[in-house]
């Protein structure tokens, strides 16, 4: 069980590790912006100043400044022809792992598993993103990966598309307006640059992501609207979790309110939410079977649960009666304030599950998250949160906690550049067990990105 349990944990990790990341040089060759425009710091993952939320929420656009062209006769001898080369729109991500090292979470009862060895991957990933304006009002993103591991992406073989977004925006009224509509694989607070830096919390809005291997087809529809710089409305219908058939359907969206709204000064209070009966159960993942066809497989995510059911296997999506999920968040950007800049967010997730037997399921947690720079140069990550109740209620009604102790992260990083970071990664890992709390185990990973 221990060798099973740490290669869930550092899979998992890298699933997240490999998949999150949104700020791309693509875009400063296209607005002229800076990377610290948009963003304290893109390293692990990438947060948003206000200028970078609207221009998430313009369609990945800055249409107030965008350059106009003005196109001749066809045919004319002329200097009035636009020629765009691949390197305007394409930006390439490349990871590597220099050393890492973990040692499993594992069963009191049983003796303390061996410390994995200390090992190096040069090249843990490589990304490339298409992503940019079409036209005057649609935008896309899309994200693409070449890795050895399987890890990410869909179900194409070695290449694979893990992100897709197609966005359409509107500004009436002025640019202080957005009427946009979005169609995404993406989690609900991306939307609007509320993702993909959350506060921690033990929720599962990256349901999408299985235990291991390519990520699931989902898909989601949604509309929004920001008004007057300040508030932030979005709603939308999600085609399961882990399909794409529309055979029952979940609602997802978002309502939040800029208390404060200047780059150097923005301070967000919101509630992203999602109800239905087509979610990810919260006792279930999935793990990448096969690509022809495309196959997973439910897997329990909570140690213990399938024993419980009559069928003594994983619950799926089929089995899913009501689902909901909400997580208020407040959330911080403090930037260039002398040599400091500072991001942080806090959240309370709470989630329930029904399922088709009577049983039932509850998550509910807490997360706090701070990002501090210095000179947008030298850089420190801390992360605690508490799993402060995850219940399972079997088919009799016998409730069975899968308690776990406080989480915590922490992560000192070097930004050698705007688009090239020294990283290193310690953090907590855990089980969750039904009916007993296993011990922790833990990870670091020193690593190194580059964007370009």
């Amino acid at each position: 069980m221990g060798k099973t349990l740490l290669r869930a944990a550092v899979i998992a990790a890298a699933v997240v590790w490999a998949t999150r990341a949104e700020a791309v040089p693509s875009y400063v060759r296209q607005t002229g912006f800076s990377c610290n425009q948009c963003h304290v710091s893109w390293a692990p993952a990438p947060d948003f100043t206000m200028t970078g939320m609207k221009f998430r929420m313009n369609a990945y656009r800055d249409p107030f400044t965008a350059d106009k062209i003005e196109a001749g006769q066809e045919g004319a001898i002329n200097g009035k022809r636009l020629v765009l080369g691949l390197q305007n729109a394409w930006t390439w991500h490349y990871r590597s792992s220099l050393l890492q090292q973990s040692l499993s979470p594992s069963d009191p009862a049983q003796p303390v598993p061996a410390v994995s060895s200390i090992s190096t991957n040069q090249f843990s990933s490589v990304g490339m993103d298409y992503a940019g304006p079409i036209g005057e009002h649609f935008g896309i993103w899309t994200e693409y990966y070449v890795d050895a591991a399987g890890a990410v992406g869909n179900v194409r073989g070695d290449f694979t598309n893990a992100e897709y977004t197609v966005a359409f925006a509107t500004n009436p009224g002025g640019p202080g307006n957005i009427f946009g509509i979005v169609w995404t694989n993406q989690e609900v607070p991306n939307d609007m640059g509320f993702s993909p830096i959350r506060s921690g919390a033990p929720s599962h809005w990256f349901a999408n992501l299985p235990r291991s291997g390519r990520i699931m087809p989902n898909s989601r529809l949604a509309a929004y609207v920001f008004l007057a710089d300040r508030f932030a409305f979005n709603v939308g219908v999600i085609a399961g979790e882990d399909n794409t058939d529309y055979k029952k359907l979940s609602w997802g969206g978002l309502a939040g309110v800029a208390i404060k709204n200047t780059d150097d000064f923005t301070l967000w209070f919101s509630v992203p939410w999602k109800a239905g009966q087509d979610l990810m159960p919260l006792v279930s993942s999935k793990v990448f079977v096969n690509s022809a066809p495309a196959r997973y497989d439910f897997v329990d995510a909570v140690t213990g649960v399938s024993a419980f059911r009559a069928a003594n296997a994983p619950y799926g999506s089929a089995n899913m009666g009501d689902g909901l999920r909400v997580e208020p968040e407040l959330r911080l950007i403090m930037a260039d304030r002398g040599p400091h800049s500072l991001f942080a967010a806090a959240s309370y997730i709470y989630e329930k599950d029904t399922y088709d037997d009577g049983s039932s399921a509850i998550n509910a947690g807490w997360g706090v998250t701070a990002r501090w720079l210095w000179e947008r140069t030298l850089g420190m990550n801390v992360t605690v949160s508490q799993l402060s109740k995850f219940e399972f209620t079997d088919r009799f009604g016998v409730a069975h906690p899968a308690p776990q102790a406080i989480n915590w992260s922490f992560g000192p990083f070097y930004r050698v550049a705007m688009n090239a970071a020294l990283e290193l990664s310690v953090n907590r890992t855990q089980a969750l067990v039904l009916d007993r709390e296993f011990r922790t185990g833990y990870a670091w990973n020193l690593s190194w990105h580059f964007l370009f």
